[in-house]
């Protein structure tokens, strides 16, 4: 087939769902070679495909569900932009609402403080979504900027398929990180607990202020080489070598820094594991008892496993798609 008219397929097919693009490629073909003569040469190739339209218009046409509020040929790119600006004007009047509650220690609550980001960051969103909606919906409706569609705007279709990285979500991963260990953070400075144990009237906190006020630091690193590695995974938008080898490196940190906290004696508050315990025993449950033994040396291992198990899964799935991604590559070759 030539090569012109592969890429035109493709470029309808890949605006389509997966179960319709298998059917449509087959009919698109046929249509396409009962257009042209035999032995046709590069023009009349031209010539039908110019003649069939813009491949997002033709793709359009074989939709179960036709859009209407924004014509099919700026619809994607409408899409491409609102994944694009939502999040990072989301993150960006988060993170504007986190700073005026820091400065503003007078009236400062976590409760606050959390209400104000969640207030932001979701107002932002709705308002970034409607300007980018109106403003497509009035260039579509005005015909701005309209160009004539031509054959050389059709794209290379790609010879390997890759295992892609969603950007919106490695966006997310950033957002929820930094939020989280900004909270968490604040909320040890401020001695506002964020998990506590109630025995009657008596309220307990799981943890020693001595080990949170350490464990700062160790959270600070932690966040800081997680949000790298998203930012990588939005560069690269898919996996590879080197994104697996930081991806790797930072579950051994993290796991590691995880490790070292859980050693510290003073992690779990003695009080804590005395009021748990006369709940537990009368559970006759003998696995909750034995995590409680040993001055909480089970318990320690038990969390110890499930974070190896975490970064196990995490270091397995990444190494999984790095693995198709390339054994598709070299087989291309």
């Amino acid at each position: 087939m030539n090569h012109l008219i592969e890429r035109y397929i493709y470029d309808v097919t890949r605006r389509l769902s997966e179960n319709d693009r298998e059917e449509v490629n087959r009919e698109l073909e046929a249509g396409i070679m009962d257009m042209l003569p035999d032995q046709a040469d590069e023009q009349q190739i031209i010539d039908v495909l110019t003649k069939l339209g813009e491949p997002r218009l033709m793709a359009e046409k074989y939709r179960a569900k036709p859009r209407y509020l924004i014509s099919p040929a700026m619809f994607d790119m409408y899409i491409s932009v609102l994944k694009l600006v939502v999040p990072i004007v989301a993150a960006v009047l988060a993170g504007v609402a986190a700073l005026a509650a820091i400065f503003d220690p007078a009236s400062f609550t976590i409760g606050k403080f959390i209400g104000a980001i969640l207030e932001n960051a979701v107002s932002g969103a709705l308002q970034a979504a409607f300007w980018i909606t109106l403003g497509f919906a009035i260039a579509d409706h005005v015909n701005i900027n309209a160009e004539t569609w031509t054959v050389n705007d059709l794209p290379k279709k790609p010879e390997v398929k890759k295992t892609s990285l969603s950007k919106t979500s490695s966006i997310v991963e950033i957002i929820v990180t930094v939020f989280f260990t900004l909270i968490i953070i604040l909320m040890i400075i401020r001695d506002e607990w964020f998990f506590v144990f109630v025995r009657n009237s008596e309220v307990i906190n799981p943890f020693t202020m001595e080990a949170l006020y350490r464990i700062i630091p160790y959270m600070l690193i932690t966040a800081m080489i997680s949000v790298m590695v998203s930012a990588f995974k939005i560069y690269y938008g898919h996996w590879n070598v080197p994104l697996l080898m930081m991806n790797t490196v930072y579950n051994i940190i993290w796991v590691g820094i995880a490790f070292y906290v859980l050693s510290w004696q003073d992690l779990f508050n003695p009080d804590m594991i005395k009021a748990v315990t006369p709940y537990i025993e009368d559970s006759m449950n003998d696995f909750a008892i034995s995590l409680i033994q040993l001055d909480g040396s089970n318990l320690r291992i038990f969390f110890g496993a499930i974070l190896v198990l975490i970064a196990l899964i995490s270091t397995i799935d990444a190494a999984y798609q790095t693995y198709k991604d390339q054994t598709a590559k070299n087989r291309s070759r």
